[in-house]
């Protein structure tokens, strides 16, 4: 038996968390002070996504300030996702069901219980000089207390969002000063964050919505009562339908 019978499916849960996490650290940036302790500049600091190494071995093509060549723009941060680690002790039940929705196409749909999954995130920071790491330092740790909640949805399509925890549990700093005054001095800094996610799977569809139940009754004269001798006719309406009848039976009618 396959376990792709179903339909296609493709939540973008991981992108999405890639694009709300690296837009956490957007906006971060440094003063550039001159000789005399005044401000000379402000220096918006980029984070891409990439991995250590590929982002390593940029940095070691232009090792020295003697080349021609361009050398990588510092500071600079990067992150990347390191490990998905599947957690089932969070897990809510097994065939559950978390939601029904309606979808962008008014479908009606059963969302069963997501599957959580811990990530385990990698931060980096790289500067030239000390003082460059201590104001990024300094501006990334008050917000982690050890945890920053973050709103993230999960199914956009159907509105569906949960507060995600990001906790700081490791920093690590270090200092490849060790040659001589032609060489390029590289300060790194790595923050690592556990934070637990959530991966939706197939969403099963179960048909239209129903708008429209129009329902007609009628009670035998013998059973009347004098309260309900001029009982002829009976109209029900249910969202908008309706339906009318003269000494009508016991009818149903369900409209998807």
């Amino acid at each position: 038996m396959s376990l792709f019978q179903s339909a296609w499916f493709h939540h973008i849960t991981t992108k999405g968390f890639i694009t709300a996490f690296g837009s956490l650290f957007n906006d971060l940036s440094i003063i550039k002070y001159n000789v005399d302790g005044t401000a000379a500049s402000n220096v918006t600091v980029p984070i891409d996504y990439a991995p250590k190494n590929k982002w390593f071995t940029m940095i070691g093509e232009r090792p020295d300030f003697t080349t021609n060549q361009v050398q990588i723009t510092l500071p600079r941060m990067a992150f990347e996702i390191t490990k998905f680690d599947p957690n089932m002790k969070r897990k809510i039940g097994f065939n559950g069901t978390f939601a029904t929705g309606v979808n962008t196409n008014g479908s009606r749909t059963k969302i069963y219980n997501p599957t959580p999954i811990d990530l385990t995130v990698k931060l980096y920071a790289l500067t030239k000089d000390n003082e460059d790491m201590l104001q990024i330092f300094e501006q990334i740790m008050p917000y982690f207390q050890p945890t920053l909640v973050m709103n993230f949805m999960l199914l956009p399509e159907y509105n569906i969002s949960k507060d995600i925890p990001i906790k700081l549990v490791d920093y690590e700093q270090s200092d490849s000063y060790t040659g001589n005054a032609d060489e390029q001095r590289l300060i790194e800094s790595s923050w690592t964050f556990d934070v637990p996610m959530y991966y939706y799977g197939p969403i099963a569809g179960s048909g239209k919505i129903i708008t429209d139940v129009k329902i007609g009754m009628s009670i035998d004269n013998a059973t009347k009562t004098s309260g309900w001798s001029s009982l002829e006719t009976i109209e029900a309406s249910v969202l908008g339908g309706s339906t009318k009848q003269s000494n009508p039976t016991i009818t149903e009618t369900v409209t998807p």
